[in-house]
């Protein structure tokens, strides 16, 4: 009985990306640019006899570390961060302003209802002030 098992390449390579994907500011090119090289890689490998897993490790291996990665592709995409980080804060600059604007309109409304609720109190104070 044959128990070795069978090497699944796109499963690895899948199981590559997610691993470099995670935790680094990779665009959806940058992951299909690195999947493209990487099966290169193995092409290479598998012309030069070597077994799938073989050839995958050996593409691995050139390519580069996981951290070296998502670092090269944090710098090359430093832009989309920024870009990114002035989206949020432009949101955050309109909710802010909205709510302002809401507040100034309601609080005009508030003041002119005011008067007419606080006139009457005023004019009791007056007409029955208290005494301790």
């Amino acid at each position: 009985m044959d128990t070795t098992t069978q090497f699944d390449l796109e499963n690895a390579v899948q199981a590559w990306l997610v691993q470099v994907t995670q935790g680094g500011d990779l665009t959806t090119g940058n992951v299909d640019e690195l999947r493209d090289h990487l099966l290169t890689h193995v092409e290479h490998g598998r012309a030069a006899g070597l077994q799938d897993a073989e050839a995958l490790r050996a593409a691995v291996a050139a390519i580069g570390t996981v951290p070296a990665l998502q670092q090269e592709f944090s710098k090359a995409n430093l832009s989309l961060r920024w870009m990114r980080y002035a989206l949020a804060l432009a949101v955050g600059l309109l909710a802010s302003l909205s709510f302002w604007i809401m507040g100034i309109a309601f609080n005009a409304t508030v003041s002119s209802i005011g008067y007419w609720v606080d006139a009457p109190i005023a004019v009791m104070h007056v007409m029955m002030p208290i005494s301790i």
